[in-house]
């Protein structure tokens, strides 16, 4: 996707089978977009993570690899034990509930804060951020 890094900060996953492990994650995730953790801070790593809607859909599917993936992160990388993960959805709430019923939607995670940005379009917010850069550049 060109939206996301060129690079991305990886973790070490302790076992036989990493690829399967992040395989079976990703396919959790709308257009195979696996969490990404594409921003720390130097000093009190804290991060910023990137991927797309979880396929929970009407019934609320769940993935194991997908909720460890997050411990490993919060373990790992940030070395939190509290609630340490705010999840932005830039979508409103009805546009997440509505994707529900194509079998996308949106999960609230242990260890998390969750909150709804309620941008109408993100794609067109985008767009206008490429022609403003453009414009001035």
């Amino acid at each position: 996707c060109n939206t996301y890094p060129n690079y991305a900060i990886t973790l070490n996953i302790d076992n036989d089978q990493n690829d399967s492990f992040i395989i079976n994650q990703a396919s959790f995730r709308s257009k195979n977009r696996f969490p990404a953790v594409v921003w720390q801070h130097p000093i009190t790593k804290a991060c910023l993570l990137r991927c797309s809607q979880p396929l929970t859909g009407f019934l609320g599917n769940e993935n194991q690899n997908d909720q460890i993936m997050l411990d490993l992160i919060q373990n790992k990388v940030i070395s939190c034990e509290d609630t340490c993960f705010f999840v932005a959805d830039a979508r409103p709430i009805i546009n997440a509930v509505a994707n529900k019923f194509v079998g996308a939607g949106y999960k609230k995670y242990k260890n998390s804060k969750f909150e709804f940005l309620g941008i109408e379009n993100i794609h067109v917010v985008r767009e206008s951020l490429q022609k403003l850069k453009k414009s001035i550049i």
